[in-house]
C-alpha cells in the first residue's frame, strides 16, 4: 500500500521540479546554487553540518571529513530546514543557526525527522525509485548497495528509504 506524501516529501518534490534536473544522483549543490545558497566543505568536527541565513545572505556548512554520501545528505537536510522550517525562499527573517550532529538521525525533534524526510526525497525521489524498481521481483542486499550507488546515497539511507515507502 502506497503512503500519501507528508509536507516534508511534498515540498521536496517542489523544490526538485522547480531547481532539480531529471537525472541522477540528484545535483544537491546544483539545486543550492540555483537557490542562491552558499555551500562550503569545512572543519566541523562532530558536526555533520550546518545552516545559517542573516541578512538575506544563506549559507551550509558540511563536514568536509565526512564521506561524499554523508555530506549529500547533510547537504539536502539542510536545504530541508530552509525551505520547511519559517524561512524558504523569500522569507529570512532573524538570523538562523541549525545545526546537524547526532542527534539529527535519531527521531526526537520534530524539525529534525522533516528535515530528513525531506532529504530522503530529494535524494532519493519515490517517482526515480519506483522506475528503478521497476526490474526487480525481489531486492537484497547487494540491490540495495547497487541502488545506493546510483542515487550516492549510503547504503543504510537507501534501505531506511525503501522501507519507509514499504518497497521492501
Amino acid at each position: 500500500m502506497r503512503k500519501s506524501r507528508n509536507f516534508p516529501e511534498r515540498e521536496a518534490a517542489r523544490v526538485l521540479r522547480i531547481w532539480g534536473k531529471r537525472s541522477l544522483p540528484v545535483d544537491v549543490l546544483g539545486i543550492a546554487k540555483s537557490a542562491n545558497i552558499q555551500v562550503v566543505a569545512d572543519d566541523l568536527d562532530e558536526i555533520s553540518g550546518l545552516l545559517y541565513a542573516s541578512d538575506g545572505q544563506v549559507c551550509i556548512f558540511y563536514n568536509e571529513s565526512h564521506s561524499e554520501e554523508r555530506q549529500r545528505f547533510t547537504i539536502a537536510h539542510e536545504l530541508g530546514h530552509f525551505f520547511l522550517h519559517n524561512r524558504g525562499e523569500h522569507a529570512l527573517r532573524a538570523p538562523l543557526l541549525m545545526a546537524r550532529s547526532g542527534v539529527s538521525s535519531q527521531g526526537v525533534k520534530k524539525e529534525e525527522i522533516e528535515a530528513n524526510q525531506f532529504a530522503a526525497e530529494l535524494l532519493m525521489p519515490r517517482e526515480f525509485l519506483l522506475e528503478a524498481l521497476e526490474d526487480y521481483v525481489y531486492i537484497d542486499e547487494d540491490d540495495i548497495d547497487d541502488l545506493a550507488r546510483v542515487f550516492k546515497v549510503s547504503a543504510q539511507a537507501m534501505a531506511i528509504r525503501l522501507g519507509r515507502l514499504d518497497l521492501i
